[in-house]
């Protein structure tokens, strides 16, 4: 068979080596070109972005969709979403972002045996080049595609439209494969985003880390997402914090991630006169610092808190992970085992589970050590994905039309 030639079709990557935006697209492509797939990435430009450059094995076509590219507002930012209800430039822009994205994404297509569209919404240059020039489609299905603009009737017809097309679906996880599944009888594969085994794990040196935010021997509670509103839960957090601190005052809590809430996160966090024990620090690309270091994960998430990336993460860090109750994530982990459930917004009961995993240093470990298990246990590593992913690719090739 030829070599597999990926063209993957995504409304976001990382603009520079070291930009965290859309670093789990750029994490999956690197693993798949390190196991020896040539991968073309099909994705919008920014200011100060180039048209085509190569970083670690991945060729990268940025395409432009504005006379200046300074002056482009569809993509990145506060997110597309967002940029489409706040800008009136963003919703001017938008049919020349998508004829800029089905042009380059048709002539990178070409040249490539599989196209794997990230997120829904990205995939209709690929169902075109699909038509043309017998190229099977794959589409994983991250969330907010299939949460948040799968709403309403047209948008649903979009969305089914477009998976109905697909030669092969992928899904984060069970909570994602249900919503699809309100859409169609579908053959869907659980795949998650591949996890560097050297990279999270509790042995990340953290002395730097410490170092710079003046730690000594306090213990750390870290909530690590993007700040936006649509699918996290920051308040009930922030409401927990001054329980807590009424009991254990030796803790600091860190909210790790930027995005258009940081302003509304810092003023309630002043109103509460906590500055003392919280501190935002923005995006950051050492968060596998930031999971070694922690002693206490929260996850909470409005609508699915089950395998997303951060949450992966802390467990394959042996963090003692609170995760709130809500979606898939009581089907799959274990309260007391390998997480600590706490009831969706209640802030009390958030704050009763950190104080006593604060004050109980083995219940801590416990619960750290079995997630690590559960991670090695169940194929999240990078290896064992690639060769699914690359399994899935070849077989496409092979069978199609």
């Amino acid at each position: 068979m030829n070599k597999l030639k990926i063209c993957m079709l995504t409304s976001i990557f990382p603009k520079y080596e070291g930009d965290t935006n859309g670093i789990f697209i750029y994490n999956n492509a690197a693993a798949l070109s390190e196991a020896g797939v040539e991968v073309y990435v099909v994705t919008p430009s920014a200011e100060d972005t180039k048209e085509f450059e190569i970083i670690n094995g991945i060729n990268i076509y940025r395409y432009r969709y504005w006379f200046t590219k300074k002056h482009q507002r569809v993509a990145y930012g506060l997110g597309i979403h967002e940029n489409l209800n706040k800008s009136m430039l963003a919703k001017i822009q938008l049919p020349f972002f998508l004829i800029s994205y089905l042009w380059r994404g048709l002539i990178v297509a070409r040249r490539c045996n599989i196209i794997h569209a990230q997120w829904i919404q990205s995939a209709y240059p690929g169902l075109l080049a699909k038509r043309l020039f017998k190229i099977p489609v794959m589409i994983s299905v991250r969330g907010s595609d299939i949460r948040f603009f799968a709403k309403g009737f047209v948008m649903r017809r979009v969305t089914k439209f477009i998976l109905d097309r697909a030669d092969q679906i992928f899904s984060q996880g069970p909570g994602e494969t249900r919503l699809i599944q309100d859409l169609g009888n579908y053959d869907i594969i659980d795949i998650h985003n591949p996890l560097e085994k050297e990279m999270f794990n509790p042995d990340i040196p953290t002395e730097r880390l410490k170092k710079e935010f003046n730690l000594r021997d306090e213990r750390i509670v870290s909530f690590i997402a993007r700040l936006e509103e649509k699918d996290v839960d920051f308040f009930t957090f922030i409401e927990a914090i001054p329980i807590v601190i009424k009991q254990v005052t030796n803790v600091k809590f860190f909210i790790v991630g930027d995005g258009p809430l940081k302003t509304t996160v810092e003023n309630r966090i002043e109103e509460k006169n906590l500055n003392e024990f919280v501190i935002i620090t923005g995006n950051r690309n050492d968060v596998n610092a930031f999971h070694a270091a922690t002693d206490i994960f929260v996850n909470l998430r409005k609508f699915e808190n089950l395998w997303n990336n951060t949450l992966i993460e802390a467990l394959a860090s042996g963090c003692a992970c609170i995760v709130g109750d809500v979606g898939e994530v009581s089907n799959h982990l274990t309260h007391l085992e390998n997480i600590f459930l706490v009831p969706p917004k209640n802030h009390k009961k958030l704050a009763d589970a950190i104080i006593l995993l604060l004050k109980n240093k083995n219940l801590r470990r416990t619960l750290g050590k079995n997630a690590r298990s559960y991670i090695a246990q169940n194929q999240f590593y990078k290896n064992e994905v690639v060769e699914k992913l690359i399994t899935f690719y070849s077989d496409a090739i092979t069978y199609r039309y």
